[in-house]
């Protein structure tokens, strides 16, 4: 049953560990894309000075940069796994600071123009935070077979699409928010 279990607790780490890449990959290539876009969008959330607004867009995009790496070296997953857990962490207390001061019309900066935030912003990053614990119990281990290997990769490709999704969906909904409120 033990051997079960981790079994277990290994495929969730390497389907997390390859998640998380995709995630900080395409995290990474939007803020290249348009890194004074994103600086402007650090710069909104009023959490640090405005002089500090490029050092820290600068430092965001090394840090995630940096995560993608270490998630894919075993022996170097955790420390992947712990700075993705940090930089979500910190990034959702950006977002929860400003929902409580009533600023839900700034742009979240995670891709995408004008999305503006919600709680559903700070559950979305709490799932994302999730797929960190099994990595920072051990090392994710690659599934072995052809048939491991297809099952594995059909799991993170389910998962990404439900991912997303649901960032679609978000962006929808705060698109749809906007549209209403600004006809009234």
């Amino acid at each position: 049953m033990a051997a079960g279990v981790a079994s277990v607790s290994a495929w969730c780490a390497w389907i997390g560990a390859v998640l998380l890449c995709l995630l900080f990959v395409r995290g990474v290539l939007h803020k290249l894309g348009d890194f004074g876009q994103f600086v402007a969008d650090l710069g909104n959330y009023r959490v640090l000075p405005a002089a500090l607004a490029k050092p820290a867009a600068v430092l965001c995009l090394v840090l995630e940069a940096l995560v993608v790496p270490l998630l894919c070296i075993a022996p170097l997953r955790a420390f992947g796994a712990a700075l993705a857990l940090i930089l979500l962490a910190a990034y959702t207390l950006a977002i929860a600071i400003n929902l409580q001061r009533g600023r839900r019309s700034i742009d979240c900066g995670c891709g995408g123009g004008g999305q503006g935030i919600s709680w559903l912003h700070v559950l979305r990053n709490g799932i994302y935070a999730l797929l960190c614990v099994p990595m920072l119990a051990g090392t994710a281990r690659t599934p072995h077979g052809f048939v491991a290997m297809i099952a594995g990769f059909a799991c993170v490709l389910a998962l990404w699409l439900a991912l997303l999704l649901f960032e679609q969906l978000l962006g929808n909904r705060m698109h749809a928010q906007a549209t209403t409120h600004s006809r009234l």
